[in-house]
């Protein structure tokens, strides 16, 4: 088998998914529709933690009742 370093195994990526915050992805994400005028994203987010974030932050943080872990992320003045 040929191993390079953009290769990840499954067993890593399973602990970096329930490790690692993606408050950092969804903050582009935020600042990428903030700059088109938009108001909320959509994103699934993996941790607890994430959340409690931004609804620190001043986020609205609604989780989807039809899809397991997609919330909605809005910043649409209606926070909390």
């Amino acid at each position: 088998m040929i191993m390079t370093s953009d290769y990840i195994t499954a067993a890593d990526a399973l602990e970096i998914s329930n490790n690692d915050s993606v408050i950092g992805n969804i903050m582009v994400e935020i600042r990428k529709e903030a700059l088109k005028g938009g108001k909320h994203i959509i994103y699934v987010i993996i941790r607890e933690s994430d959340i409690l974030l931004l609804r620190e932050l001043g986020y609205r943080v609604i989780e989807d009742r039809k899809r397991k872990d997609v919330y909605s992320v809005s910043w649409d003045g209606n926070n909390n």
